[in-house]
């Protein structure tokens, strides 16, 4: 019907909420309502469309609360039309709740104008522009307002919406302002929040940051929810103004770091939630004020330690403390203190066995017993507090290890069981060795009155590991049935080896390892064999097979179980054959005294030999535990039951008459087939004849038609390795396997004399090493010390012997174009070896074979070095960073002091007030040595960088070694003078780092005698250290 002004008269009795779903309506629909009462509450969900715009808009005086509602993916919706009230002439003065969700931008000023005094604020999906002061009416949040409308029109609008807002239970009857903020962006330099307030949530809205005043102007009486953006850090005085506060979220952000006093001003906080972060650390001060609180969520953080007295001071308040996922080490004691705890959850936090017994030895048992008085104290009368749960399943709690186990240690964990319900799902739970704590814990608990109460704890103690014992309660395994992982040098490499507890039986347990074959060698203990599912396919009469008591050979390739096997087995008790590919089995098995065997799941054969096995079923059921279901092939191919086949089934074919096939042409083919196969197999052994070679020395020690003697020789190594860097794990193998060989080795890196040339030190190890072995990958062909390794070897091996040198290199060098012509011939003999080569060390080890390794243990070098000592201890200098003052005093000076060598410091030589560059030279002058330690500050400090220089000019004159220059940490050498990166490109330096720096340094000094022969040695006394 029309709307005209005679409406207005007619007498309102109802008031209307009135809700548009996904529908089309006209205003003067709308406006009918008026007929029968007043609009209070008006709700459009799903895109609704009004027609006829209204101008008058004569619900709007008396509509209380507006909620919009649409999805945001119809994204052709025009969602402006939906704001209704920017027609109205009239403003919304009796709206106190406006709720929108809703993808579209609105200006803040408009919401001000049409919704004068809004008390409650829900946006979601909506981006304001704009200052936003909030409540828009000031005088609202003055005093403690109870308007009984308002919170009657608060109640009904969350009643009809309990779904979308799940947390209306918290709000209290003052509650004036909320703003909740779910994916809606505002600038938060233009929100103003002021009065008195029960909840803001500003959650989901990407904040990086929260302004530090934001909460300064208003009082929030009931909750704060920041949760679910991106917040790194939070203000410290963020949360000072807000005593009334009882509910805090700050989960699912990127937190660090909680400022030490972000908590303090939260005298009424009741719960606090920062899970989700990556809060790494928590200080005591964080809740040392909270003596209210009630609630605390940490988990899903990067918290490893706690302090020792966290939440002491919330003892009395304390219910539900949430700690799990979080790389726990110990878990905080005072919790278990805390008179109304119900939950305390500690799960899928790394705990382990000795968490708990770090745990036990900090609890005080007393506190526990007053902990369950005062609680009992504060309960109705006759009532009984429920046991506090406490979680701590999915941990890596394997046992209660019992190593030094007290009476104190087991009565504090009765003691726990009997007032908490421990959880220890999920864990670990290893019972095969150590399971004494939990043992004797059911023993003391056991025909108690406690035993009802302690039992739902120790009920969660099931077997993760062996698998025979998974899934049984860890305090009920016999001792029988323990063994101890132990330490046996004949324990197979791929397999663990135990110690039954109360035998001298060890269990060798390769299940699930694939060994193909049963080990050669195992301990000279009684045994028993674990080799379940290993891929075995062939089982050796092996010595040791006497002493096995138990042999698993179950779910293998066995195709056959020879009689020696058998007659080995003397003292077997039980033995597992099922699940293999066994036809026939030898009968001297029957002789065993055996009280367990399994044999289901082979192809056995009914023929002949095997008619003794079905009488041998059939009388020894409780033996083959699986009897009834053994099958076996019959001569008709069909596989039955073994114990269901005829006696006359049981029969071997025969036949007497003569095959010229079988006789004659089968072996003239298989004759012809061996010649064929030993001329292929005589051309692959003349083509592979050096891979050949090298077997048989590697698996023979036989070292066939090259070996070349050479004459003895006194030689300080071997062979001496040269390499570039790039390559140096190939070179540490090779290295390593020499020397397991015997040979001494030298290295290139590792026994270059620190001062001389690299061209020097190749020359120096080349001339006292027996033989060379040059790594020479492509890419390095053109690398300096290669190049010059490669002309100083050569000539030696010409001059000398061929088998002198052994080159390590590719495959395709021989197709470089720029290849040096005797490099190229070289690579065609057999001393040259692909370094990619599947053989490559057992190559090398052929190839040195025919030299003699040393026998001096190190005689010839110590001659060298007691020949070349002959220094002056006064004459050694050194320079170093004022970082590595306390390493060069206590360290390196005691060092070479205890070898008769006393090094003074070069900068004390120098005489206060004089200029250095005058005392240079005859300090310089009278030294024989000088230890130059460079970083990048020496390389930024003028005065020091003139001395570095002087030396070094200095050194280019000597005939030795008199520059020993060292860096310390990352030395930059674009940094460094020309003169001083040519020096350190072509001469030998040593980091401080190198784990033989000392040695290295005393090595370089002592060797150098014949290098100093031509200098005049002066006795000239040095200027005193100062």
């Amino acid at each position: 019907m029309p709307f005209n002004s005679s409406t207005a008269n007619v007498t309102r009795k109802w008031n209307i909420v009135l809700i548009l779903d996904a529908c089309s309506v006209a205003v003067e629909e709308i406006n009918v309502m008026l007929l029968f009462g007043r609009i209070i509450m008006l709700q459009m969900f799903e895109n609704p469309k009004i027609f006829e715009i209204d101008t008058k808009c004569m619900y709007a005086f008396d509509l209380q609360s507006l909620l919009i509602q649409n999805s945001c993916e119809e994204k052709k919706t025009d969602f402006s039309n939906m704001l209704f009230w920017d027609t109205c002439k009239q403003t919304f003065s009796s709206t106190i709740i406006l709720s929108l969700k809703i993808c579209l931008d609105i200006n803040s000023t408009t919401l001000q104008k049409r919704f004068p005094n809004l008390y409650t604020l829900i946006l979601c999906d909506v981006n304001i522009h704009g200052a936003l002061h909030f409540p828009f009416n000031k005088t609202h949040t003055n005093g403690e307002m109870r308007d009984t409308t308002i919170i009657n029109t608060m109640k009904l609008f969350f009643d009809f919406l309990q779904k979308l807002y799940s947390h209306y239970y918290m709000f209290s009857e003052t509650s004036l302002i909320l703003l909740n903020y779910f994916n809606c962006t505002i600038n938060q330099n233009l929100l103003y929040l002021s009065g008195r307030g029960d909840e803001i949530r500003m959650s989901s809205m990407n904040n990086e940051f929260m302004k530090p005043v934001l909460f300064r102007d208003i009082v929030v009486s009931t909750t704060i929810d920041l949760s679910y953006n991106n917040l790194e850090s939070v203000d410290e005085g963020l949360f000072q103004n807000q005593p009334l506060v009882k509910y805090l979220y700050l989960q699912n952000n990127k937190l660090t770091v909680l400022p030490q006093n972000i908590f303090k001003g939260l005298r009424s906080i009741l719960t606090i939630d920062v899970s989700g972060n990556l809060i790494a650390s928590i200080h005591i001060d964080h809740f040392q004020y909270l003596t209210k609180i009630e609630e605390i969520d940490l988990n899903d953080n990067l918290i490893e330690h706690l302090p020792v007295n966290i939440f002491k001071n919330q003892t009395n308040s304390l219910k539900v403390l949430y700690l799990y996922s979080n790389p726990l080490k110990d878990i905080p004691v005072w919790p278990f203190y805390a008179t109304l705890l119900n939950i305390y959850h500690l799960s899928d936090a790394n705990l382990t066995g000795q968490s708990i017994v770090r745990l036990l030895d900090n609890l005080n048992m007393l506190d526990i017993s007053e902990k369950e008085v005062e609680t009992q104290l504060a309960l109705p009368l006759k009532s009984q507090a429920p046991l506090p749960i406490v979680l701590l399943y999915n941990n890596d709690i394997e046992t209660v290890p019992s190593v030094n186990v007290t009476a104190l240690r087991l009565n504090k964990l009765l003691l726990l069981m009997e007032h908490f319900t421990l959880n220890f799902n999920g864990n670990p739970l290893t019972c095969n060795c150590d399971t004494y704590m939990i043992r004797r814990i059911y023993d003391m608990a056991y025909g108690t009155s406690q035993m009802h109460i302690a039992g739902i704890s120790l009920n969660t103690f099931q077997c993760e590991h062996p698998s025979e014992l998974r899934g049984r309660f860890m305090w009920n395994i016999a001792e029988s049935e323990k063994y101890c992982a132990v330490t046996l040098k004949e324990c197979p490499e791929k397999c663990d080896c135990f110690k039954r507890t109360n035998t001298d039986t060890f269990i060798v347990d390769c299940r699930g390892r694939s060994l193909v074959e049963m080990p050669q060698i195992l301990p000279p203990y009684t045994l028993e064999l674990w080799f379940e599912n290993t891929n075995i396919s062939k089982v050796s009469p092996f010595s040791y097979l006497e002493n096995v008591t138990v042999l698993n050979l179950a779910s293998n390739h066995i195709k056959q179980m020879s009689p020696l096997v058998i007659n080995k087995l003397s003292i077997a008790r039980i033995i597992y054959l099922h699940s293999n590919n066994l036809t026939h089995l030898p009968i001297q098995i029957q002789a065993l005294q055996l009280t367990k065997l399994t044999l289901s799941n082979n192809p056995f054969v009914c023929d002949c030999t095997m008619r003794w096995m079905k009488t041998w079923l059939l009388n020894d059921e409780n033996l083959i535990v699986d009897w009834i279901k053994v099958q076996c092939l019959e001569k008709s191919n069909n596989i039955k039951q073994l114990i269901a086949v005829s006696d006359s089934h049981f029969v071997c074919t025969t036949t007497n008459n003569f095959s010229v096939s079988e006789h004659v042409f089968l072996p003239s083919i298989i004759i012809g087939s061996v010649v064929f196969v030993l001329l292929v197999l005589s051309l692959i052994i003349y083509i592979f004849r050096f891979n050949v070679k090298v077997l048989l020395f590697v698996y023979f020690n036989i070292h066939p038609f090259d070996k070349k003697q050479q004459k003895e020789e006194t030689n300080v190594y071997d062979a001496i390795v040269i390499y570039v860097q790039e390559d140096k794990e190939l070179v540490e193998a090779v290295i390593n396997h020499l020397r397991k060989r015997g040979y001494e080795i030298g290295d290139l890196y590792m026994h270059s004399l620190i001062g001389y040339t690299w061209i020097e030190n190749i020359e120096k190890l080349i001339a006292c090493s027996k033989s060379v072995i040059l790594c020479m990958p492509v890419d390095a062909i053109d690398d300096k010390i290669i190049q010059a390794a490669w002309n100083i070897a050569y000539d030696k091996c010409i001059a000398s012997s061929i088998k002198s040198l052994f080159l390590i290199t590719d495959k395709t060098i021989q197709k470089q174009k720029n290849l040096d012509e005797s490099l190229r011939l070289f690579i065609r003999s057999n001393n040259c070896v692909d370094r990619h080569a599947r053989l490559l060390l057992e190559k090398v080890d052929y190839l040195i074979a025919n030299l003699t390794p040393n026998n001096n243990n190190g005689n010839a070098e110590a001659d060298i070095e007691e020949q070349c000592i002959d220094i002056d201890p006064k004459r050694i200098l050194v320079s170093y960073p004022d970082e590595l003052h306390l390493y060069v005093k206590n360290k390196m000076m005691p060092f070479l002091l205890e070898r008769n060598l006393t090094m003074k410091v070069l900068d004390l030589l120098f005489t206060v007030g004089i200029d250095k560059r005058e005392e240079l030279p005859d300090i310089l002058e009278a030294a024989d040595f000088v230890i130059f330690i460079v970083n990048n500050e020496i390389l930024n400090d003028e005065i020091l960088l003139y001395i570095l220089t002087e030396i070094l000019t200095k050194s280019q004159l000597e005939n030795y070694n008199y520059l020993l220059l060292c860096t310390s940490g990352q030395v930059c050498v674009e940094n460094m003078p020309k003169d001083l990166s040519k020096y350190v490109e072509n001469y030998v330096t040593i980091s401080t780092n190198d784990i033989n720096f000392e040695d290295r340094i005393f090595e370089s000094i002592t060797q150098i005698k014949q290098r100093k022969e031509t200098r005049e040695i002066h006795d000239a006394e040095m200027i005193p250290l100062l």
